[in-house]
């Protein structure tokens, strides 16, 4: 089970960077996938970015992103896994992420990264540098007006408007500067 959710994830990825033109190389893997999965993969060669060959923070990525040169990988327990010019950053709690187990990510126009975890909502301004030190970090959580603090899926409307799934208590709305529970 545990290599067919990495073949698929892998798969995932393929899809999305293949997309993304040459912002990120793609290169042969390091890892051996599975055989019947790599011929159906036709659009260039076949990568596994795992804990073992690269910096990923963790080999279960339930949430990707692409923003311009620059993946975002959500982990199950590892926290946010960046990579962007042959480089990983990884950030977790300790960087202001509300949990480590991120469940959705989403790209706002100005750039701004909203991360979906398990304990609330992130949304990281990098502004552009891959330091950490300037990043600005914002979390919202149902003390904030959140529905729930699981959130399970994010949208980000063309206005900047930002509708958030959560995990049994509906949906929830962000204006900019207050949340509307659906």
């Amino acid at each position: 089970m545990r290599r067919l959710t990495v073949a698929l994830t892998t798969l995932l990825l393929l899809l999305i960077l293949g997309r993304a033109g040459s912002a990120i190389p793609i290169v042969q893997a390091q890892t051996d996938p599975n055989p019947e999965l790599a011929a159906q993969a036709s659009i260039g060669h076949w990568v596994t970015y795992t804990t073992h060959n690269s910096g990923l923070a963790s080999d279960f990525v339930p949430a990707v992103a692409v923003a311009g040169d620059k993946a975002w990988f959500g982990t199950a327990g590892g926290g946010l896994s960046a990579y962007e010019g042959g480089q990983w950053v990884t950030y977790t709690t300790a960087d202001g992420l509300a949990g480590n187990n991120v469940t959705a990510l989403a790209v706002d126009g100005s750039g701004r990264l909203w991360i979906g975890t398990a304990t609330g909502l992130s949304v990281l301004d990098d502004r552009g540098t891959p330091d950490k030190d300037d990043d600005v970090w914002t979390t919202y959580t149902t003390a904030d007006g959140l529905a729930d603090n699981l959130v399970t899926s994010i949208a980000i409307e063309a206005d900047g408007g930002v509708w958030i799934g959560t995990s049994g208590q509906g949906a929830s709305f962000f204006d900019g500067s207050s949340f509307t529970t659906f």
